[in-house]
């Protein structure tokens, strides 16, 4: 049974339907999740909980997973375990032991990584989905960090002033884009500051509120790939202190697979199959999806140009001077606007 991750607050209040499946990325959240579940079952008769990390490769992790939630305390009463499985590949053994658990509908909670397409389509994945109370964690992006910021003044009790909520709601994403952990640091801290009586206004939240923005160089080429102008121009600001030849390598290294791809497809290949040969899936795979849409090859190659242009820029030059990011700049510019 899926639960959407904004109802798991009142799916919780409503009902109790182990095993729980918490299924994402964003560290925050999923860490947010398994809170919730763990202070539900207290009022199902679960008294404490034991923690496992799991593989595919060592048996005994799973044997003691399906031990613990067989046994009973006397005095804390039944145990609600919470594994983890980091790598998302449970294994030949550990396949055989989540559908024995599922059959029996045993208590447990289970945290998985997103995996890729191919894994998706495993019989143990689709059991998990099928049998499991299964919570899918939202990515928090630049284009859902305001509704994420909202909903988190909210539950916080921050009373942000109506006539500039929008405002207040922006330039706080602004400062927290890419960095989820520190923003929900520093919400906190708003919330100490100003109880719900009070109403903070913008100045006011500025003088408070540290900027916390967090780029990676992976950060701006997906951005580019999508089209994201102003987000890529403020990634680029953030990087300047960085040698840009990761971010050039980067940027050839998907061109050169873009032109690839756009070539199969002329010889009568599916862009779907080649994505998966190429093992282009998830965020990738949606940016991917808008930037062949909007350049084709004549456009990649002349791009790939100014990469090879760069590069003899760079090694002639200081790694960090500027002029070498206006380079960049320039090249992120072509891939949006061309």
């Amino acid at each position: 049974m899926l639960i959407p991750f904004n109802q798991l607050k009142k799916h919780l209040q409503q009902a109790w339907q182990p095993p729980y499946v918490i299924y994402g990325d964003e560290l925050l959240l999923v860490e947010q999740t398994k809170q919730y579940i763990l202070s539900a079952s207290k009022q199902h008769g679960f008294g404490y909980k034991q923690s496992f990390n799991l593989d595919g490769v060592a048996q005994l992790p799973w044997q003691n997973l399906y031990s613990e939630i067989n046994s009973m305390s006397l005095f804390d009463g039944k145990c609600l375990a919470v594994a983890n499985l980091p790598n998302g590949k449970p294994g030949k053994y550990g396949s055989e032991m989540l559908n024995k658990m599922l059959k029996e509908q045993a208590g447990f909670v289970l945290i998985l990584p997103k995996i890729d397409r191919a894994s998706q389509q495993t019989v143990w994945f689709i059991n998990l989905k099928q049998k499991a109370s299964f919570i899918e964690i939202p990515s928090i992006d630049s284009k859902t960090m305001p509704l994420w910021i909202s909903h988190t003044c909210k539950e916080l009790g921050i009373n942000i002033d109506n006539s500039h909520n929008l405002e207040i709601i922006a330039w706080l994403s602004g400062q927290f884009e890419g960095n989820l952990i520190s923003a929900y640091q520093e919400l906190q801290k708003l919330a100490l500051i100003y109880p719900s009586s009070i109403s903070p206004s913008l100045s006011e939240i500025q003088q408070v509120v540290l900027n916390v923005s967090k780029y990676s160089v992976n950060d701006l080429i997906e951005n580019c790939w999508r089209g994201n102008l102003e987000t890529s121009m403020k990634i680029i600001d953030y990087l300047k202190d960085q040698n840009p030849i990761l971010c050039l390598w980067l940027f050839a290294e998907d061109i050169n697979l873009m032109l690839k791809i756009l070539k199969q497809i002329k010889q009568g290949k599916r862009q779907s199959e080649l994505f998966k040969t190429y093992r282009i899936w998830g965020n990738r795979e949606q940016s991917f999806n808008l930037a062949l849409k909007r350049l084709h090859a004549d456009k990649l190659k002349i791009i790939l140009e100014k990469c090879y242009e760069i590069e003899k820029q760079i090694k002639g030059a200081n790694p960090h001077s500027d002029n070498l990011w206006q380079s960049i700049q320039w090249l992120v510019i072509k891939c949006i606007k061309y």
